[in-house]
């Protein structure tokens, strides 16, 4: 009896040994431990230097655990910088804080007007180019478009874009209409997807040879979860006073491509 329980525990061994081996090779070519970490650990099996071979079974396991989290995590995170600090660029480049008394005003105190117009000393042309280009470099699209003359033959014309797409996803769109809006209405539990703006441009050429201009924006949004509608609001003037300063510029910049 006695020899025979002394067989059983060496094969028991042998057997914990063999299946430790094979465990510990298996976690080797899943999570491709370095061959220094491998040898050391079948070293330190084979000479008995561990006092529990189980124990070591657990610890690898540990290391593979530790593994995955520094695999997961960290490009979680890296991705979270990116997109608040791709945030922290749009607020730079587009408040546009001239001196040290806007920061103590809101975006409607700056901006919001009952009517935002310009007069610009160059032709109806180039005008209604330069809208047409300030459009195109902000990737909008034009829905509607019309021009007549007077007799005494002055223009007019209206224009109308599409509908300007400048937020989407439920992560962001939130935050982005509340910084482009007086007030994003109330929706409790509301889920906002997509955030659009939409530019209506008024021209009429003066007997002085200028252009007056006037345009007019409404802000939109898809709320996905409540009401599964499209609700319309006013901006708080952020958009319109860049569209506004890029007519102007870009009057310029057509102006010399006639030349």
């Amino acid at each position: 009896m006695q020899l025979t329980a002394l067989l059983l525990l060496i094969f028991t061994r042998k057997n914990d040994k063999l299946c430790l081996v094979n465990n510990a090779l298996k976690i080797k070519d899943f999570i491709g431990v370095k061959m220094k970490r491998f040898t050391i650990f079948i070293f330190l099996i084979s000479f008995g230097l561990i006092a529990n071979p189980w124990t070591a079974c657990l610890l690898a396991q540990e290391e593979l655990l530790e593994e995955e989290n520094s695999k997961t995590v960290k490009p979680v995170e890296k991705k979270l910088e990116i997109k608040k600090s791709e945030k922290e660029d749009v607020k730079q480049e587009e408040l546009l804080k001239d001196d040290d008394n806007v920061k103590n005003k809101s975006a409607k105190e700056l901006y919001y007007k009952e009517k935002y117009e310009d007069t610009l000393t160059y032709s109806f042309e180039v005008v209604w180019n330069a809208i047409k280009l300030s459009l195109e470099n902000i990737n909008c699209l034009i829905s509607q478009e019309k021009y007549s003359q007077t007799d005494q033959g002055l223009f007019k014309g209206s224009l109308k874009s599409d509908y300007c797409v400048f937020s989407q996803g439920k992560d962001s769109t939130f935050e982005m209409l509340k910084l482009y809006s007086i007030e994003v209405p109330y929706i409790r539990g509301g889920s906002w997807l997509t955030g659009r703006m939409q530019y209506k441009f008024n021209l009429t050429e003066r007997e002085d040879n200028t252009i007056y201009l006037l345009l007019k924006g409404e802000i939109s949004g898809w709320e996905e979860f409540v009401t599964h509608e499209v609700h319309f609001w006013k901006s708080n003037g952020l958009f319109e006073t860049n569209m506004l300063k890029k007519i102007r510029a870009n009057c310029e910049i057509v102006k010399n491509q006639k030349k």
